[in-house]
């Protein structure tokens, strides 16, 4: 998610207003986060609902998905649009944009068909399913589905077409997403993939192939004028694309495995504090990048400085209004909050005594 301020930060790069071209190294940073961001999410997504289905029945899991998932959603339309919210809810007109959360909405999808379609699913066709997670290398089968969801999903193989309100569903692109979560459910059981992802030449020829494939798909659109006309330049920008997705993850997993054996202070920080900060930085990097935009900033110094401030700002607004209040349930869960009720107890309890 924190990959997510800086990909913001670079979009009023792509196109500058002044109508000249977009900086190179912004075009293809912006391209490259893109590729992989989304996708690894959610996967991760699916590999945590897995874990956590299983420790908690089908109600308990919809609950707890509901109000981390579904209730962020409506914090952010009381703080951006409580009128239009009002509206909707009074006289039945149209819900507020998702915005930057639409893939909240994506989620609330794929955990309710978890819960709703995973008991019926035969065997046989998880055990079909499964013969693709026998090593790292089965692994890269996944990008023939990968291919024909970007297909029907992405624009020209590049770009997410995501929906907008509550509602609407961009059906290849929701299909797209749908196989990487069920990659990471699927790789829940089998996390004996692990030791031989985490192999750091593998880790790194992957991202490289990718880097090179992905590369290869943007000089392909590009010399086709940003039209692929014929099925033949679909296929094979989309391929190139999947395939860059798929390896780019595999390729940051490997690393991750390998070079964080132990979590640390510092990371658990950052992995507490990550989902707030994607939930507020837009308050900050949209404004603020046009700031610089019209000050005619230089690109990396406007760019960094957004970033950073845009990050900065959001953790400060998560300690004051969501770590010590009950919203911090909605981020962190109710048992890995600070508020609890026990603990206002014991506090009472502290004062009286």
């Amino acid at each position: 998610m924190l990959m997510g301020v800086l990909l913001h930060a670079l979009v009023l790069y792509l196109e500058p207003e002044d109508g000249s071209e977009p900086l190179m190294w912004v075009g293809v940073l912006f391209l490259w986060i893109h590729n992989w961001r989304m996708p690894l999410f959610f996967m991760l997504a699916g590999f945590f609902a897995a874990l956590t289905l299983d420790r908690k029945s089908p109600s308990a899991f919809s609950w707890d998905r509901l109000y981390r998932i579904g209730f962020p959603i409506v914090l952010w339309w009381f703080i951006v649009a409580p009128i239009p919210l009002w509206s909707a809810l009074r006289e039945g007109t149209d819900l507020p944009a998702l915005d930057h959360l639409w893939f909240l909405y994506y989620l609330l999808l794929m955990y309710a068909a978890a819960v709703v379609i995973r008991p019926f699913i035969p065997q046989q066709i998880v055990s079909i399913v499964d013969l693709s997670l026998r090593s790292r290398w089965t692994l890269l089968l996944w990008a023939i589905p990968i291919t024909a969801f970007s297909v029907m999903g992405r624009d020209n193989g590049l770009f997410n077409v995501h929906p907008e309100f509550i509602g609407e569903i961009e059906v290849g692109f929701f299909f797209f997403s749908l196989s990487f979560f069920c990659l990471g459910w699927r790789l829940f059981y089998h996390q004996n993939l692990f030791s031989s992802l985490a192999n750091l030449r593998w880790s790194i020829a992957a991202l490289s192939i990718a880097m090179a494939a992905l590369l290869a798909a943007l000089a392909t659109w590009l010399a086709l004028e940003e039209e692929l006309s014929s099925l033949a330049a679909l296929l094979w920008v989309n391929g190139l694309s999947s395939c860059a997705t798929l390896l780019s993850i595999l390729g940051l997993m490997g690393l991750c495995l390998k070079l964080v054996s132990e979590p640390s202070a510092r990371l658990r920080f950052w992995v507490e504090v990550s989902y707030p900060i994607y939930f507020f930085h837009a308050l900050v990097v949209f404004s603020l990048g046009d700031f610089f935009v019209n000050a005619s900033w230089p690109a990396f110094g406007a760019i960094f400085v957004n970033t950073v401030t845009s990050t900065a700002v959001s953790i400060l607004l998560y300690f004051v209004f969501i770590r010590y209040t009950p919203l911090g349930w909605m981020f962190m869960g109710y048992k890995n909050a600070w508020f609890r009720w026990s603990k206002l107890g014991w506090i009472f309890s502290r004062q009286n005594s």
